[in-house]
């Protein structure tokens, strides 16, 4: 696609997040939005997938069968403690890898990890995760840095609340 009198690089939109402070100056960090397939480029291999309890049944007891493809319909069990976890840090991995982008539009943001020294997406974006707490950032700063990240992306209101709910929900347990 062409817009005349653009290039690529003047479509994506850039601002800044303020981090309050209670004591000392508030912290400013340079963000960018993340393109369209951003996601696409990430691996973390197979999304967890919750284990089965058993298969769905109507009021009789008769199996529930899938109309397309006739096999009984699986019941899964969404509050087990091992899919919850794996759940959670794949939402960890992706938030972080989200972030990492968003902060390349600061130069004086810079990370110990390196892409090339990690042989998975997973071991990268845990490093930097690792980094990311080690500056002792609390929870709501990375809630208001992934806000004005989905704002620069353009990603309406309704999605950005939605994002915080879950974003606060996994906070709660971790």
């Amino acid at each position: 696609m062409k817009i005349e009198g653009l290039t690529p690089e003047e479509i994506g939109d850039e601002g800044e997040v303020t981090l309050p402070r209670r004591k000392g100056d508030d912290i400013t960090l340079r963000l960018r939005g993340v393109p369209m397939g951003f996601d696409e480029k990430l691996d973390f291999g197979p999304p967890p997938q919750a284990p089965m309890r058993g298969f769905a049944r109507d009021a009789k007891g008769k199996l529930l069968r899938d109309p397309d493809t006739t096999k009984p319909v699986p019941v899964r069990d969404e509050a087990d403690a091992a899919y919850v976890k794996a759940l959670r840090l794949r939402n960890r991995l992706s938030t972080m890898a989200l972030v990492h982008f968003a902060l390349g539009a600061d130069d004086r943001v810079g990370w110990d990890a390196k892409r090339e020294d990690c042989s998975t997406d997973a071991e990268f974006y845990g490093k930097l995760h690792a980094e990311f707490l080690a500056m002792g950032f609390a929870v709501g700063d990375y809630g208001l840095i992934v806000d004005e990240v989905l704002r620069l992306s353009n990603i309406g209101q309704d999605q950005i609340d939605k994002t915080k709910e879950a974003f606060t929900r996994a906070a709660a347990l971790a």
